[in-house]
């Protein structure tokens, strides 16, 4: 039995699993399927078949897709590590800006600002890296964190500045390091910890991109395998995002 034939029942199983490396695996053995008349674990998804019969009903095409090794192989040749690198350290400084904005203007110190990076982070590797791979996942939950810890530090910071009615660069100036870690550290909370965990988990779970059926037909094939559009605005969008953090550094 050919994959394309165990698909069609893999698709409607409720044992089925998407992994970016091999497509629609079984979430029991976390492999592909290998049997060959039946296989003993299906256990038909009747929301498929609903769905299915619903779009029949409506004469709509049900939009599903077969991710082959192909198709993997076209879209693991635009993955790249050093623009998820530079799209992560990008949303890191911004989101970190942007809670430190908002602290300040509200003069309070906002925990849950850190989903928020961990979103801006997440996506912003996902739109960059273009990635399938743990190590996209791994760039993405590693930037969220370092967000979270510059958006605490630049809120205290910016907070300080406006107490002393300074720039903000004049006081980061005159940080005392040992002094800052020892006030971060005391003043880090339980709930700090949960919201922390979620920014990583979301840096980490969105920093992968979405193998969806407009994504592989817009693709070339094999050697002409050519990216869609938004993903050709990569590096203008990455030189235009340096040139702002540089400008707010200088002017802010």
């Amino acid at each position: 039995m050919e994959r394309e034939e165990r698909l069609f029942f893999c698709r409607k199983c409720k044992n089925r699993q998407f992994d970016p490396n091999q497509g629609i695996v079984c979430n029991l053995t976390h492999k592909r399927a290998d049997f060959e008349k039946e296989c003993g674990h299906y256990i038909l998804d009747e929301a498929v078949v609903a769905m299915e019969e619903k779009a029949v009903e409506e004469g709509r095409m049900v939009r599903e897709i077969s991710v082959s090794e192909e198709v993997l192989e076209r879209l693991r040749l635009h993955q790249s590590v050093g623009y998820a690198l530079l799209g992560g350290c990008v949303a890191m400084l911004v989101s970190a800006a942007l809670w430190a904005i908002i602290s300040v203007a509200l003069n309070f110190q906002i925990g849950y600002m850190a989903i928020g990076v961990g979103l801006l982070v997440g996506f912003t590797v996902r739109y960059f890296g273009i990635g399938l791979e743990l190590k996209f996942g791994i760039i993405g939950g590693v930037f969220a964190f370092l967000g979270c810890l510059l958006g605490n530090f630049f809120s205290y910071v910016g907070i300080s500045a406006g107490q002393l009615q300074q720039s903000f660069f004049s006081v980061l100036q005159l940080v005392d390091w040992e002094v800052a870690k020892s006030m971060m550290i005391e003043t880090f909370s339980v709930i700090d910890v949960l919201f922390y965990g979620i920014a990583i988990y979301e840096g980490f779970r969105f920093s992968f991109v979405p193998v969806t059926q407009e994504l592989v037909g817009e693709l070339g094939s094999g050697e002409n395998s050519e990216l869609p559009l938004r993903y050709k605005l990569r590096l203008p969008l990455a030189m235009a995002s340096l040139v702002l953090v540089v400008l707010l550094g200088v002017f802010f």
